[in-house]
């Protein structure tokens, strides 16, 4: 698997574990993640009720693709969080 050094969308340097998979996206890009309704993208612990997130702390699931600038990226859920790579590069 080929690593990335620079953020696929703005061209910021990456660290780990972000710099370990392709095209990846940084955090501050990821955090303008949008679904394909147009809300803010969201791991699954952000769409269950409080009281019931503790139960999917580790699911590896969330939303699928998502758009970050209108550019669409991929989530790689793992360990309870994730990464965004860019679909197009």
């Amino acid at each position: 698997m080929a690593v990335s050094e620079q953020c696929a969308i703005c061209g910021a340097a990456l660290t780990e574990p972000h710099s370990n998979y392709p095209r990846a996206v940084c955090p501050a890009c990821d955090a303008r993640a949008l679904n394909a309704q147009g809300e803010p993208a969201r791991h699954i612990t952000q769409t269950v009720p409080a009281e019931e997130a503790h139960r999917y702390a580790f699911t590896d699931d969330g939303d699928n693709p998502v758009f970050i600038d209108g550019i669409r990226c991929t989530r790689r859920y793992k360990f309870g969080g994730w990464v965004s790579m860019r679909d197009d590069q």
